[in-house]
């Protein structure tokens, strides 16, 4: 009797002590409502840190895609341009704005393989998506104009093509400024189509404008080193603007080359823009190639200004 007493004595305290241990119903769900939290927390943290992941792939995958286009390697920018496509799918959804980029890209790169009607039935979907947000801003208005201009060039369609290249310089003149390298790329673009016209008077207004405006922007990005040649040179332009520059201003020199009465203050005005451009590269061997260019045909120019600015940046180019 005594030992039942004892055992039930023990089994009392032993109960209390393992019901004093648990926590009550409300200490239960106050601990599940913090985890919940905190689980959902860091599944925040870890959708966002993947989102900016995938934003980081998406700016790589267009820069490398605009690089290659500008350097004429189409079927080397399908690959980034899909990638582009893909992962804006992922990050902002299917039939947004953002996707806009991707589709011209995409469109380029197809017109520049050849592939119009592929390249169309994108631009169709860029402009779809834009049709679709009255906020679109200027800067894809712009873009979107000089790929419709391209396709309409390209299905030998000239009056359109200056209809959308018209437009594309509007728009990225409300961007850029009217004195931009931006727009005046859409000038160039719409001299080529004079250019197969015949209107070569025209083409060299247009040409002339082009040249001056890189000439204005060489010019004071170069000023620096003239002043002090102290200072360290670094390219000024990503990949893809610097070839597409040089592609512009080289077919500027040829245009002018291939004609029976030369421009010789054009030709002269393009060489100096390339001396400045590839100097400003690093390419040294380039630059004084050019800059010498630029003093030979500078000779044959009523205008004897520009040579003064050519030897002192040969000077910078030859220490």
């Amino acid at each position: 009797m005594h030992c039942h007493n004892q055992f039930n004595q023990l089994y009392d305290v032993a109960w209390s002590n393992c019901l004093s241990s648990q926590p009550s119903v409300e200490e239960s769900y106050h601990r599940d409502d913090v985890l919940q939290r905190e689980e959902k927390k860091e599944r925040e943290k870890e959708r966002e840190r993947t989102e900016n992941m995938l934003r980081e792939i998406i700016a790589i995958a267009r820069a490398v895609a605009e690089g290659k286009l500008a350097g004429g390697k189409y079927e080397e920018a399908l690959p980034a341009g899909q990638t582009c496509l893909r992962f804006s799918v992922d990050v902002f959804g299917p039939c947004t704005i953002q996707l806009v980029p991707a589709y011209l890209l995409l469109a380029d790169a197809n017109m520049g393989l050849g592939k119009v009607t592929r390249a169309a039935e994108l631009l169709s979907q860029a402009e779809w998506s834009v049709s679709k947000s009255p906020d679109c801003g200027h800067e894809l208005h712009h873009r979107l104009h000089r790929s419709l201009g391209r396709l309409q060039s390209a299905m030998d369609n000239p009056d359109d093509a200056l209809f959308h290249f018209s437009n594309d310089i509007y728009y990225a003149a409300e961007v850029y400024g009217s004195d931009s390298t931006v727009c005046c790329n859409g000038y160039f673009l719409m001299a080529d189509i004079f250019a197969r016209q015949g209107k070569k008077p025209i083409v060299r207004s247009m040409y002339n404008e082009v040249v001056q405006t890189w000439h204005s922007h060489l010019t004071t990005f170069t000023q620096t080193f003239l002043e002090n040649s102290m200072s360290s040179v670094e390219p000024i332009f990503d990949n893809a603007k610097q070839v597409e520059a040089d592609k512009i201003l080289q077919s500027v020199v040829d245009f002018e080359q291939r004609q029976a009465r030369k421009d010789h203050g054009l030709i002269a005005l393009a060489s100096h823009c390339l001396c400045m451009l590839w100097f400003m590269r690093g390419d040294r061997v380039k630059a004084r190639g050019f800059g010498l260019s630029a003093l030979q045909t500078g000779q044959m120019s009523p205008n004897q200004e520009l040579s003064g600015a050519v030897q002192r940046l040969l000077e910078l180019v030859d220490m």
